[in-house]
């Protein structure tokens, strides 16, 4: 006797129920053969992958990657750059194409060999989000480029990052299809300022600001009339105060 299978749109939403229980989505892809794609499009959505854990995911996790939306690549406090650089080329053999959101946490950019900066800019050029949490990098200049480097790039977050300041590099100009900006860190002035020395302002649609630097103030001051009503959102918190 046969037995009809549900459409796969249906077993999507039905299973769509299920996104934040991780233990049932597991069951789920191995009671039913019909199951095991909705399942894995759920539980992969978001993976985290710390520097003991990328030679592993490199060998065995192949499988998950064309379900991975939001993607983690983050280090310990102590920072063991020898195996990011051992690791982070081979990133180039892989196909992240359908990651739409990447963060990179405790990462020392600026002791990433120039083959592991290339496969992370390469491999997730196609991204809409990025956060950088804690990392360090050679100037102010990096970071602006290395922000540039993602065409498609809609919201982004800024938490804590350090650099040389004798840096002087020619910065270049502010990403224009940004839509939403946060900032958590007490230099933040070096990001709002690149952003107003720009020729064409991106169309803002949210801004966030949180920092213990009251001197940035002055440059909010010049930089918020210009973007009119095209923001909607903003938050601006100095030493804890929410303002």
């Amino acid at each position: 006797m046969n037995r009809a299978s549900l459409p796969q749109e249906m077993t999507d939403a039905i299973l769509n129920n299920l996104s934040d229980d991780l233990a049932s989505l597991i069951a789920c892809s191995i009671v039913c053969k019909a199951w095991v794609v909705s399942a894995r499009r759920l539980f992969c959505k978001f993976v985290s992958i710390h520097s003991d854990d990328i030679a592993g995911f490199l060998i065995s996790g192949r499988a998950i990657i064309p379900f991975i939306r939001h993607l983690v690549l983050k280090d310990f406090e102590t920072h063991d750059v020898k195996k990011w650089n051992d690791r982070l080329p081979s990133l180039s053999k892989e196909r992240f194409n359908r990651v739409q959101s990447l963060t990179l946490m405790h990462i020392l950019w600026n002791q990433l060999v120039p083959e592991g900066q290339r496969a992370i800019m390469t491999q997730f050029a196609g991204i809409v989000c990025l956060r950088f949490s804690e990392i360090e990098l050679d100037g102010f200049a990096n970071l602006s480029s290395l922000i540039c480097a993602f065409p498609h790039l809609e919201n982004l977050v800024l938490d804590d990052i350090e650099w040389d300041d004798t840096d002087s590099s020619r910065r270049p100009p502010f990403p224009t299809h940004l839509r939403a900006l946060e900032t958590r860190w007490s230099r933040a002035h070096s990001i709002l300022e690149w952003l107003l020395s720009s020729e064409k302002l991106p169309l803002l649609h949210a801004l966030y600001i949180h920092s213990d630097d009251h001197v940035q103030s002055n440059v909010l001051d010049r930089l918020l009339p210009l973007f009119g009503s095209s923001l909607q959102k903003l938050e601006i918190c100095f030493d804890g105060v929410l303002l």
